[in-house]
């Protein structure tokens, strides 16, 4: 998938689209997930995005690891799995307002 403005757009409504959880076991870190499960979409797959993410995004460095990221919308993106093609979770949370 190249990075277009189409693209990106498609991504951020199917972002936006899916019903997001709390991570509470990480409330002092304020984020949210959605799981493979979960996740609904017919146009573009999890791994798909997890993809573009780490393609096209930027590396910010949390707890002295660096993951790489993407902003859509009001919200970063991101993901842990490795290898890409095993994602069965995206994160996000709010872009900094400061």
């Amino acid at each position: 998938m190249r990075d277009t403005k189409a693209n990106r757009e498609k991504i951020r409504q199917v972002l936006e689209s899916q019903k997001w959880t709390f991570a509470k076991t990480m409330a002092n870190i304020p984020h949210e997930w959605v799981y493979i499960r979960s996740f609904r979409s017919k146009d573009i797959s999890m791994v798909d995005i997890a993809k573009f993410i780490k393609k096209y995004g930027y590396v910010e460095y949390f707890y002295g690891k660096p993951y790489t990221y993407m902003n859509f919308g009001n919200y970063k993106y991101w993901t842990m799995d490795y290898p890409l093609e095993k994602t069965d979770l995206i994160n996000r949370c709010k872009l900094d307002t400061k």
